[in-house]
């Protein structure tokens, strides 16, 4: 089982990694090269790092919600939410399967629909995200809304 400590630590630690950069950016390179893009190939840093910058750039775009959106395990896709609508760079095969189960794993939502927070820091500053899942059958989508501004 994964430590959701060490999860949330790692997720928190590509938050301060590419608070600088341009997210869209980093969000097309991850999935134009898919695994090829995490140096050491690994799956779960390549999720933490898509959720991570995925985050940041929903803060840069003033989007109030993240939305990701899986059917089975290998399709998948991730969204801004707001004033207007936005579709991200296709995760790689398989990714938002992963970036819902660490997002599980570090909210404890064990359930097929619920609702919990995510604290997450970006630069000197906190924010407390609201995290809802809900799956039915091979469809799950869960959303990350952001404090209002």
């Amino acid at each position: 089982m994964l430590d959701p400590k060490s999860l949330h630590l790692k997720l928190q630690e590509y938050a301060d990694c590419y608070s600088e950069s341009d997210a869209g950016r980093e969000l097309e390179e991850i999935s134009k090269k898919g695994a090829g893009a995490e140096v050491t190939g690994d799956t779960t840093d390549m999720a933490l790092k898509y959720l991570s910058t995925a985050i940041l750039h929903a803060i840069e775009e003033d989007a109030q919600k993240v939305q990701i959106s899986r059917v089975g395990v290998m399709e998948g896709e991730c969204k801004l939410l707001g004033s207007k609508e936005t579709t991200l760079p296709k995760p790689p095969a398989g990714l938002a399967k992963e970036m819902v189960g660490i997002l599980r794993c570090i909210t404890d939502l064990e359930d097929e629909s619920g609702e919990s927070k995510l604290a997450y820091g970006v630069r000197n500053d906190r924010l407390e995200i609201d995290v809802s899942v809900h799956k039915s059958g091979e469809k799950e989508v869960m959303g990350l809304t952001l404090p209002s501004r």
